[in-house]
């Protein structure tokens, strides 16, 4: 007697999806969450880490104005400046982004800054909601802040099905 096999694949496939989590602003290679609370620059980023983020480190004249869009779309929330990662706490001048130690290569400083204003050491950056130029400040200072992440994808594919 002859064994019949009856043989089925389904394939299922989709696409794969860039995605930002819910409340976060998408952005060519990030996504970004603004925090309207006002925190210290060690809060803030403290929260930017339990968000699996880091405070913003902007790269490029594009990504500062990509956040001036983001922010103004959306400014009334907000009554004061935002941090950024950027920090000279190690060595003063030095200005680093604080999450991967590397030197801030571009920068946006607003005329004068940074200066440790009248003596005061001012160690962390801050984005200014009036011209979204820099400026450094006390790192005990109540700002909001913004956090970034990476886009990650969102696989979408299905299952191989089979039945013999």
């Amino acid at each position: 007697m002859a064994c019949q096999q009856l043989l089925i694949f389904i394939c299922l496939t989709g696409t794969v999806q860039l995605c930002c989590p819910d409340g976060w602003r998408k952005g060519k290679n990030s996504c970004y969450y603004i925090g309207t609370s006002l925190k210290t620059w060690v809060e803030a980023s403290g929260i930017c880490q339990a968000f699996h983020s880091e405070l913003v480190v902007i790269n490029d004249a594009e990504e500062n104005f990509l956040l001036k869009k983001i922010i103004t779309n959306i400014k009334g929330a907000f009554s004061t400046n935002f941090w950024m990662d950027g920090s000279d706490q190690i060595t003063e001048g030095l200005w680093v982004w604080a999450s991967t130690m590397e030197t801030i290569r571009y920068t946006n400083w607003e005329q004068g800054e940074p200066n440790n204003y009248i003596g005061i050491a001012e160690d962390c950056l801050e984005l200014y909601l009036s011209n979204f130029k820099w400026n450094d400040i006390r790192c005990t200072h109540a700002n909001h802040f913004i956090c970034e992440k990476e886009l990650t994808t969102q696989d979408q594919v299905g299952e191989l099905v089979g039945k013999r």
